[in-house]
């Protein structure tokens, strides 16, 4: 049985998406069952869901891979103050984002 076509969000509404990606790497090779490894893919996966607005409903890690359903905000107007701090996020060190120079 073929697989179901993937449905797309028109633009104006929010989307749930399952996500998941592998590791490219030889056979037998598991970097993901260190925990060391599975904490700091969390961490990112905390991170980037704060930067780009959107909420994790759920995500398991694997041994060589990790699933995750996600939901991205509707798309719209967001204020300036906003930015800047999602900005310095992305770049703690800019002395211009700091500044207001940007």
């Amino acid at each position: 049985m073929a697989r179901q076509a993937r449905v797309f969000v028109d633009d104006g509404e929010s989307g749930v998406y399952h996500v998941c990606s592998r590791v490219a790497g030889p056979k037998g090779w598991y970097p993901l069952a260190e925990k060391e490894n599975r904490h700091q893919l969390i961490q990112y996966l905390k991170h980037y869901a704060g930067l780009y607005q959107c909420r994790v409903y759920s995500f398991v890690v694997m041994g060589n891979h990790y699933h995750a359903i996600l939901k991205f905000r509707k798309p719209g107007k967001l204020p300036k103050k906003f930015l800047k701090e999602k900005a310095l996020q992305f770049y703690p060190k800019n002395k211009n984002i700091r500044d207001g120079t940007l």
